[in-house]
């Protein structure tokens, strides 16, 4: 995951439903850019909550103004299951605004 004005998810191109590289941003949500404290301190929620997941499960709706798939992403320690994490994992997205580190984009 990458943050500043994301986060963004970068996606190894074979997993991608589309054919140009690039990132996908997050649905929903607005996080701070990197260069601020407010930046780094997503990014760091962000790696402490991944640390401990083997994968994440990105889910994507719909696409943006600029033709990027925006993605949900979902994570739950210790599943081995996608289908689990997909359903009961915790959802980055909400969790960034729950902590305050992400700002609802509309």
């Amino acid at each position: 995951m990458v943050l500043g004005a994301g986060p963004f998810a970068r996606v190894p191109q074979r997993f991608v439903a589309y054919e140009e590289p690039g990132t996908s941003p997050t649905a929903g949500i607005d996080c701070p850019e990197l260069r601020t404290l407010a930046g780094r301190n997503a990014r760091a929620y962000v790696e402490e909550q991944l640390s401990a997941v083997d994968f994440i499960v990105i889910t994507t709706h719909r696409t943006d103004a600029y033709g990027r798939y925006l993605v949900d992403v979902r994570y739950l320690a210790g599943e081995t299951d996608a289908e689990v994490v997909r359903r009961r994992g915790t959802h980055l997205n909400r969790a960034l605004l729950d902590q305050r580190l992400a700002r609802r984009y509309t």
